[in-house]
This record gives C-alpha cells, structure tokens and sequence, in this order.
C-alpha cells in the first residue's frame, strides 16, 4: 500500500521543517508574526522552540487515506480532550500536504509507538520513501501502524483554525492495544525510551535509543519528545 508520509520530525533541517505537516516544539509556529513582535513583548520564535523543548513528549503517527494511497504523518500533538464523549485532537499546519485531505467526517488511525519502533517514527518523516511500509494495517477501517502500543481508529469532528495551524478534534470509534510496552519518547531533539523512578532514585533513567533523526530528505516536522 502506497505511502505519502508526512510528518514532523524531530532534529530537521530548517528548510525541511518550513514543510511541516504538524504543530511541534521546533514549529516556525511564530516566524508568520509581525517583526515588531518583540518590541511588543511577544515570545520570539527561537524562545518558543527552546522552551518546548524542554517538555518530553509521546510519539504518535496519524495517518489516513487519500484516494488509493495512505498518507502519514508522525506527531507529538496528539492530546486526549474527552471521555464523554471520547475525544482526542492534534494539530497539522494550514500549508502543509496533508491539511489538503482532512476535514470534517474523515476517518484517520492514531497510532502511539513503542520504544522499538524509531524506524517508523524516521520514516514518516522523510519525504525520501515513497514505496509504502509493511508495518500499515486497518482497525474500523482506518489505515494503522501495526505493533505500536496502541492504535486508534477516529473521525475528525471539528477542525478549528488557530494561527498558522489548525486543530483537529477527533472522535473516537475503537482502539487497539496489540503491544504493551516502553513508549517511544522525544526529547531535546532526540528519541529516547524509559525506566521507571523507584524510590528516591534522582538519576537519570531515560534510555536513549540511538536513533536519533537526521536531516537529509526528511520534510516533516516531529513533536521532539
């Protein structure tokens, strides 16, 4: 099955990330501001970037049909709203390639990766593959990652713009969970994995996984866990 993977990705070159499918901690999401912005007191964009990523994230890919192919897009927005009803919401950026394809009523998989699963994180990330990726399944109909540790099938309810961005509001329609596990993390522009705190333990327990992102073709931009 085809793949147009869009994504953010995280350590990407400036140019690549200009390209970005999602909101992120290293978004441009201030550059479109008046240059007076500063004199006004407004956060800068490079303040912006370096204070979230200061906040570890959860590593997710969207994806969804478009025509016969599955686009896809890997996000650290993704965010739960509301368990009655049960809703959830990310954000992807009004000029990016995959904002031309969702609105309201379209089905999309959310897929949370595991710790195991950098590889996909990275691949959704390059615009460089273009051939599809045997990991994609369905669950309700919605195009999912397989083997993360959890997948979920939901239709975009609302979209509601803000700013350079617009927010998609999802409800969801089932979930997966095919691989308890370690949850892939970003963090300060790299991947990382985890070891629970025990006790009065203070030391460092992330586990890094070696994967970190590269520039290169890589178009998207990734939350940076």
């Amino acid at each position: 099955m085809p793949v147009d993977n869009r994504s953010y990705a995280p350590n990407l070159p400036e140019s690549a990330m200009r390209r970005s499918g999602l909101i992120s901690l290293d978004d441009d999401i201030v550059d479109d501001a008046p240059r007076g912005a500063a004199a006004r007191g407004d956060v800068g964009a490079e303040q912006f970037r370096q204070a979230f990523r200061a906040l570890a994230s959860g590593v997710a890919v969207v994806t969804f049909h478009a025509g016969d192919e599955v686009h896809g897009f890997t996000a650290t927005s993704v965010t739960s709203v509301s368990m009655e009803p049960p809703l959830a919401l990310f954000c992807v950026g009004n000029h990016s390639r995959s904002r031309a394809h969702l609105s309201s009523g379209k089905p999309i998989g959310i897929s949370f990766l595991g710790s195991h699963q950098t590889d996909i994180a990275r691949f959704f990330a390059s615009s460089a593959s273009r051939n599809g990726h045997d990991s994609l399944d369905l669950l309700h109909g919605a195009p999912i990652i397989a083997d993360a540790t959890v997948n979920i099938a939901a239709v975009i309810q609302d979209i509601h713009p803000a700013g350079d961005h617009a927010i998609c509001v999802c409800r969801l329609e089932a979930t997966r969970s095919p691989k308890p596990g370690a949850p892939l993390l970003y963090f300060a522009r790299d991947y990382y994995g985890h070891r629970p705190l025990s006790g009065d333990e203070h030391e460092d327990n992330s586990v890094k996984t070696n994967n970190k992102s590269s520039g290169g073709s890589n178009e998207g931009k990734f939350y940076e866990t």
